[in-house]
């Protein structure tokens, strides 16, 4: 029996993880499973936050994500490339449409979106900004 590389495996639990989201069985994510993984791992997360997030990751704008844009998505070196809705909802999280933050902004923005844990304090935010 031949052992599986762990690129190999990764790549199968990922298909796997996949399929058990798309619920509808027709092999791409809509609105609806996407969010559903979305607000699984954070349940404070908005419908214009998962709709931003999936716009991000629907490169070809067909309404659903193939398990390509999926992977991809998932394992983009610089993230998703900024779209109009990620632009709004960093706007949102920072009250500045600059594409800016600065560690007041960062400190709202982890406190609202409940980053704040016994593991990161708010004072914690003075050395993301190397103060």
């Amino acid at each position: 029996v031949a052992v599986m590389s762990g690129t190999k495996k990764k790549a199968e639990a990922l298909r796997n993880q996949f399929k058990t989201l798309d619920s509808s069985g027709d092999g791409r994510l809509d609105l609806r499973e996407m969010s559903a993984l979305l607000k699984k791992g954070n349940p404070k997360m908005t419908d214009p936050d998962c709709r931003a997030v999936f716009t991000a990751a629907d490169t070809d704008h067909d309404g659903k994500i193939s398990f390509q844009e999926f992977v991809t998505f998932v394992y983009a070196a610089d993230g998703p490339e900024p779209h109009e809705e990620l632009v709004a909802v960093f706007a949102t999280l920072t009250g500045s449409e600059d594409g800016e933050m600065d560690k007041r902004q960062f400190a709202k923005m982890c406190q609202d979106t409940c980053l704040h844990n016994a593991k990161f304090k708010s004072n914690e935010a003075d050395l993301v900004f190397g103060k």
